[in-house]
């Protein structure tokens, strides 16, 4: 089974412990979510609740019932992903006919 992102957009770090206030991860960690193993990344997420305790006795924890920005910042960072990847997509297909483009011309001369 697949181990989702637990980021919700929010990015803080506590100073003290050097975790996200938001998703409990390290910056190395979450710098390096998207190619750790799976294994890394269940490791990972057994450690928050331990460390969202930690955070949630320092006072300085950010879940998303204390925070609505939360919530609208990871519906808009999603909304941002989708656009960029759907500007890839069109200039990826403007590539591929600018390209065909050539070679049908070529083939004619």
């Amino acid at each position: 089974m697949k181990v989702t992102n637990p980021c919700i957009g929010v990015c803080k770090f506590d100073a003290t412990t050097g975790l996200c206030k938001a998703c409990f991860r390290t910056r190395d960690e979450r710098k390096t979510w998207k190619d750790a193993s799976e294994e890394s990344r269940t490791a990972i997420i057994a450690l928050r609740p331990e460390r969202e305790k930690t955070l949630i006795a320092a006072g300085t924890a950010i879940t998303p019932s204390k925070s609505k920005k939360s919530k609208k910042d990871a519906k808009e960072n999603s909304k941002k992903d989708t656009k960029k990847k759907d500007r890839k997509s069109k200039r990826g297909k403007k590539k591929a006919e600018k390209t065909k483009k050539k070679k049908n011309k070529k083939a004619k001369d």
